[in-house]
C-alpha cells in the first residue's frame, strides 16, 4: 500500500495546479491526523500494561495506572481501551476504574453496556488443561501475574489433577514471591 502513495501524490500533482494540490495534501493531513494521534496514544497505554502487570505493590500499580489515565486525558475512546485491554488480560482493578470513569461522564454508554454484558456473563469452563496451561504460561511470560493467577485457579477447578497446571501454579507462586520480595 505504501508504494501506491508516491504514484497517487505524482497524479495528483500532474492533475492539479499547486494551489489545488497543497489543499489536497492539507485537507488529507487533516483528516488523518486525528486517526494518527489517536492510534499513537493507545499503543502508549497499551505499552502502559506490562509496567503495570509488573508492578510491586498497590502503590507502584496505582501510579502506573494513574499514567494510563493521564495519557487518556479523560477521552472517552482511550478510557475504553484501557478497559478493553483489562478486560482481556484479566486486570479487574484497572477495569473497574475505567468502568467507572466512563460511567461518570456518561460517554460511551454503548461501550460501558458492552464492557458490563461482557464481564457479568459466566465465562465458559476450560475445555482442556493443555490449553489452559498455554495460556496461563504466556501470560507469565508476560508478566501479567493477577490475570495468569486468575486463570490459573480457574483451570485448576476444573482440572486439580493435572500435573502441568500444578506446576504451572508452583512457578506463578515462585514469580509472584519474586515480585514481591525482588531481593
Amino acid at each position: 500500500m505504501f508504494r501506491v502513495i508516491p504514484d497517487i501524490i505524482a497524479n495528483l500533482r500532474a492533475a492539479l495546479p499547486p494551489w489545488a494540490f497543497a489543499l489536497v495534501l492539507l485537507a488529507a493531513v487533516a483528516l488523518i491526523a486525528p486517526s494518527y494521534f489517536y492510534w499513537l496514544r493507545s499503543k502508549q497505554i497499551k505499552g502502559k500494561f506490562r509496567a503495570y502487570g509488573r508492578a510491586i505493590g498497590h502503590e507502584q500499580r496505582d501510579a502506573v495506572a494513574d499514567e494510563m489515565f493521564a495519557l487518556a486525558g479523560g477521552r472517552a475512546r482511550l478510557v475504553v481501551t484501557i478497559a478493553d485491554e483489562a478486560e482481556r488480560l484479566g486486570m479487574k482493578a484497572l477495569l473497574d476504574r475505567a468502568m467507572g470513569e466512563l460511567a461518570n461522564s456518561g460517554a460511551a454508554k454503548a461501550d460501558v453496556k458492552r464492557l458490563r454484558d461482557k464481564t457479568e456473563r459466566e465465562k465458559p469452563p476450560p475445555m482442556h488443561p493443555l490449553e489452559e496451561a498455554v495460556h496461563v504460561e504466556r501470560m507469565l511470560d508476560e508478566g501479567l501475574l493477577p490475570g495468569a493467577r486468575q486463570r490459573l485457579e480457574r483451570a485448576l477447578e476444573r482440572f486439580p489433577e493435572d500435573a502441568e497446571l500444578v506446576d504451572l501454579a508452583e512457578r506463578l507462586a515462585i514469580a509472584e514471591q519474586e515480585v514481591e520480595d525482588p531481593g
